[in-house]
């Protein structure tokens, strides 16, 4: 019997829904079903009564979630006993889209130095499109990432959950004939020279290649901080989430200006996703991501 399967059991209980959980676990109904049933046929009990309002343990199956409760706990525990005596083991690592880093490396840092201090931390930088290959390769437990469409690529195995919801702003320099405007249409500036990062808004990407193909002018940069300067020195305009000029000192000084856009109201989601078998710091981990995102005020900007 696979951890992990007990895993998914605690998930279907709390959710009370096969579907709830299998879409929280990035499974297929089907898939979530059949391993239920598999664990039933090798136990020889009823864990779930099924109904059309959802499932609900048997007897049986409160006691299957008690000792599944104490067995995931018991794992977790290991997990703990051996990073302390593997070095490989004692690095916490995170997978984070770049807008995300600038809002978690300070606190993530300080907080996991007061609370692990033999662990290291590692923040791993990745371009949206490829985090989730990241996470499945093995690079990290934990990741946050963004999309604009309402669901990410189906993986099996992984629970997700939805912390935020960004929008992309115009950033041009306190100069520029845009930086008054309270609002700016995005069919307004398509004459201008439009700077981006390799990794958002990405060229192919087909809810933001039409956008992009307006745009007769256009660099693309390697990082954020890149695009700032660029903006502040070359008097281009850039797109980007709000979150990348959240607390950033070009903004909070004045030298970037940061506007809403008309006519182009995509939000850009921002979501935790993460493996069954964490440890004790990964799972404080888990926990300080959830509280940073909960503090971010509803709107991340708004115009003067």
């Amino acid at each position: 019997m696979r951890v992990e399967y007990l895993e998914y059991l605690l998930e279907v209980g709390r959710a009370g829904s096969i579907t709830a959980a299998a879409e929280k676990l990035y499974l297929r109904q089907s898939t979530l079903s059949a391993i239920i049933s598999n664990l039933e046929d090798e136990l020889d009990v009823k864990i779930f009564q099924r109904s059309r309002k959802g499932v609900t343990p048997t007897p049986d199956g409160e006691l299957v979630l008690e000792f599944a409760r104490k067995m995931t706990g018991i794992d977790a525990e290991l997990r703990d006993k051996l990073s302390s005596k593997n070095s490989i083991l004692r690095i916490i690592n995170l997978i984070t889209y770049p807008s995300a880093s600038g809002l978690l490396c300070a606190t993530l840092t300080k907080s996991l130095k007061e609370n692990y201090p033999d662990r290291t931390f590692i923040m791993h930088d990745v371009p949206i499109n490829k985090l989730l290959t990241k996470l499945s390769d093995g690079v990290a437990n934990i990741a946050v990432g963004a999309y604009i469409a309402e669901m990410v690529d189906a993986h099996e195995g992984f629970f997700c959950e939805r912390l935020f919801d960004d929008n992309f702003y115009l950033v041009v320099s306190k100069d520029s004939p845009y930086a008054s405007r309270r609002r700016v249409n995005i069919s307004d500036i398509t004459g201008e020279h439009l700077v981006f990062a390799h990794y958002y808004p990405v060229v192919n990407d087909a809810i933001i290649r039409p956008v992009l193909r307006q745009f007769s002018d256009f660099t693309v940069l390697s990082t954020n901080e890149a695009i700032k300067m660029a903006v502040s020195k070359n008097n281009m305009i850039a797109l980007m989430p709000g979150l990348a000029l959240y607390n950033d000192i070009y903004y909070e000084q004045g030298t970037l200006r940061c506007i809403p856009l008309t006519g182009f109201q995509h939000k850009l989601i921002n979501y935790l996703i993460y493996m069954p078998q964490l440890d004790s710091a990964e799972v404080f981990l888990l926990d300080e991501i959830r509280r940073i995102y909960a503090a971010l005020p509803e709107k991340l900007v708004c115009p003067d």
